[in-house]
């Protein structure tokens, strides 16, 4: 029995060049779509506990961002990370961990 496509039908069997959210990146990849700033010292207060917890958080460790000497990584979205926590992330993932969106086509 011969399987039709309707009009409008996407056909994904064969389509190899499409990434998944799911895929993970190489190191090229990872690196032609990461941001690397670097951050020196913490701010000494914030305005509120909530903004803590949304800005100066790494979303995959969970520990402060502003650490002495520590690199941040930043995607496409602008959601900021550590740069090890995110390129670890992106290793296995090919989403931000915050907005889900996809960070290499």
């Amino acid at each position: 029995m011969d399987h039709q496509q309707r009009p409008g039908q996407a056909n994904f069997r064969g389509d190899h060049h499409t990434r998944r959210r799911s895929d993970g990146l190489s190191e090229d990849q990872i690196a032609k779509c990461l941001k690397i700033k670097s951050i020196n010292s913490c701010p000494d207060n914030y305005n509120n506990i909530r903004d803590l917890e949304e800005r100066e958080v790494c979303a995959v460790c969970l520990d402060a961002l502003c650490q002495k000497n520590n690199n941040i990584g930043v995607l496409e979205c602008k959601h900021e990370y550590h740069s090890d926590c995110i390129k670890k992330w992106l290793r296995v993932k090919n989403f931000c961990p915050m907005c889900k969106s996809v960070v290499f086509n």
